[in-house]
């Protein structure tokens, strides 16, 4: 059975999600290649996904606050690179 979905911030998330969220905002650091790194921010990516107009249509996180672990937004360039690598080199085509 599929988690309940709610909708927060005029965002379809599961239920539970918002809390997660509140969690994450004490998450402001991560460690690509072992170095310690601020979390960017919604709002303080290198593109304009529109956070001074609404919340992030992936995660619900509104403009100035920090994305939840693990997802693609508030990552950085450099990070995103190295999922993408990592995930070509698990699927085998480098």
């Amino acid at each position: 059975m599929p988690p309940k979905r709610i909708t927060y911030r005029g965002v379809s998330v599961i239920e539970g999600w918002p809390e997660r969220i509140q969690e994450a905002q004490g998450i402001t650091i991560c460690k690509p290649d072992g170095v310690e790194t601020l979390r960017v921010r919604y709002g303080e990516e290198e593109d304009d996904w529109g956070a001074t107009r609404h919340p992030c249509h992936d995660c619900a996180v509104i403009r100035r606050g920090v994305p939840r672990p693990r997802l693609r937004c508030g990552a950085l360039p450099e990070v995103r690179r190295s999922i993408r690598r990592l995930r070509l080199r698990l699927a085998g085509t480098r």
